[in-house]
């Protein structure tokens, strides 16, 4: 973990370059992390040209992909008018820490007719060319209708060659669909509304972009990378909801392959798929957030459907989402209030929210048969007033359908050497089948929660909840998928209860 950044939007590194991690604030300023520890001299200083404040600023930074040769890296930011400036800088041939500010190159100009829905992302695709990010231009709405007018550059993922052109800063690829006219040849996909932040998984071929949303859905898109021209809907549809419908408008449109409304969050944050090595298990996982929701969220995607969804239960408290970012080993870094936090490192893979939930189940909304199951969502959301306050969120599902099983359970403990059991207390909250605990134990003594969604006495999961010794959760254990089955992790039985209680109280009574 690392802190103490200036409204951190985005990370990169250089292709192949493991000492560094580069760090893109919002003011106007890059700032490198070298083997751990932060420079105190900025790599950028930019901090005269960039209109800062809202949605505006300096927003990101792509590498080229012969960086070590060239020394060229890409920045998108607002400039002093709010206009979108893509510009080219060269790090100064002196001192590969710093860049020559002088060396600026205009590469794109757009002017942004409002203040928000800037985009703001710039990054190179698998095949060397650079991809741009370009909300509809702000308001509401999109009033002028811009993501659905090929002839616009705002509402749309721009491709772009930086290394042809001539006298020109860029050369337009013959693949883009508008190369040779019926739009601006610049334009690779439309109808987005705000794609704060897209990415590509190289290994499978994908594209993914979380678009933002306008008044009640969030969505993210996935597509084969090499599939050009696609419409994803907005403003005719919000997610896969028709919103303004366009009767004229005959472009097939691409649905979402994952949505959300906002009673669960309020502005989608786009991150990677992870194929790092520091967490196997993760491999192939694309991870999310949201600025509202403040959860950690990712799913899996083959063959054209989401394979399983997964809400993680990280072990910090998240504050202000913001942004991710991807380092040369393609470990995740989670850019969080003024801090960045490691994916790998934030994940305990045994407190597993929602696991293995295929495409067809999502869709799924009829009670079925068979066990529910049962996830702990820490910390409880604080913009959700129904849930503000509580000690932790429980979630019951069946096949990912949340439908409001039973939720009971009880504080087992051990105060001043005397076994101690409380009923726990859960209340309803916006989102079916969630529930908020109150605490009502005491603060004292040694604790655990065991807490069940149930149809009856033997249709029954079961989630425990360790306690450490100031009343913070230190462990979970919930229901799990092992090759298609769902097993219980012990203990769950009462003796396995106290039986650990007590080793734990002995424990802390000789610290």
């Amino acid at each position: 973990m690392a802190g103490g950044f200036d409204a951190p939007l985005y990370l990169a590194s250089p292709p192949g370059d493991t000492a560094r991690l580069f760090v893109v604030e919002q003011p106007g300023q890059i700032q490198i992390i070298q083997h751990g520890l932060r420079l105190q001299a900025p790599f950028l200083d930019i901090r005269n040209r960039v209109g800062s404040g809202g949605e505006r600023g300096l927003l990101s930074v792509a590498f080229h992909p012969n960086y070590a040769a060239n020394g060229f890296l890409y920045v998108n930011y607002t400039d002093l008018q709010g206009d979108t400036r893509v510009e080219r800088y060269t790090v100064s041939a002196g001192d590969s820490n710093l860049v020559d500010t002088a060396s600026h190159k205009l590469i794109l100009f757009v002017p942004q007719p409002y203040a928000n829905h800037n985009g703001g992302l710039v990054m190179f695709g698998p095949d060397g060319l650079l991809y741009i990010g370009m909300g509809d231009g702000g308001s509401g709405d999109d009033p002028q209708n811009r993501a659905q007018n090929p002839d616009a550059l705002l509402g749309k993922l721009l491709r772009i060659d930086v290394n042809t052109g001539g006298a020109a800063p860029y050369g337009i690829p013959s693949d883009n669909p508008f190369a040779a006219g019926g739009g601006a040849p610049e334009v690779w996909a439309l109808g987005l509304r705000n794609p704060w932040r897209f990415a590509f998984d190289w290994s499978a071929g994908l594209l993914y972009i979380a678009d933002v949303g306008q008044n009640e859905w969030e969505e993210v898109d996935v597509a084969a990378a090499t599939r050009p021209g696609l419409n994803y809907g907005w403003r005719i549809m919000e997610g896969s909801h028709s919103y303004i419908p366009d009767p004229g408008n005959s472009s097939k449109l691409e649905p979402p392959a994952v949505e959300y409304s906002h009673q669960d969050g309020c502005s989608v944050i786009g991150g990677f798929v992870y194929r790092g090595t520091r967490s196997p298990a993760l491999v192939g996982q694309y991870f999310f957030t949201d600025l509202c929701g403040a959860w950690l969220r990712s799913f899996t995607y083959s063959g054209g459907n989401v394979t399983s969804r997964t809400l993680w239960t990280p072990d910090v408290t998240f504050s202000t989402p913001l942004s991710f970012g991807e380092d040369a080993r393609q470990e995740l870094r989670h850019l969080n209030g003024n801090h960045l936090l490691e994916v790998a490192m934030l994940i305990r893979i045994r407190s597993l929210a929602l696991a293995a939930l295929t495409s067809a189940s999502l869709a799924t909304t009829a009670v079925a048969s068979g066990p529910p199951w049962i996830s702990i969502e820490l910390p409880a959301n604080p913009y959700d007033e129904s849930t503000k306050g509580a000690y932790l969120l429980v979630h019951s599902f069946h096949h990912g359908a949340a439908i409001g099983y039973i939720v009971t359970g009880t504080a087992e403990g051990i105060v001043n050497g005397e076994r101690r059991s409380v009923k726990l207390e859960f209340a309803e909250t916006s989102r079916t089948g969630v529930y908020a605990l109150q605490r009502s134990w005491p603060e004292q003594g040694t604790w655990t929660l065991v807490i069940k969604a149930n149809q009856g006495p033997d249709d029954a999961a079961t989630a425990v909840v360790d306690l450490g010794p100031n009343g913070e959760v230190e462990a979970i254990r919930v229901p799990t998928m092992q090759r298609g089955r769902w097993t219980v992790p012990a203990p769950v039985a009462m003796s396995d209860i106290d039986a650990a209680l007590r080793g734990r109280a002995a424990t802390l009574a000789r610290r």
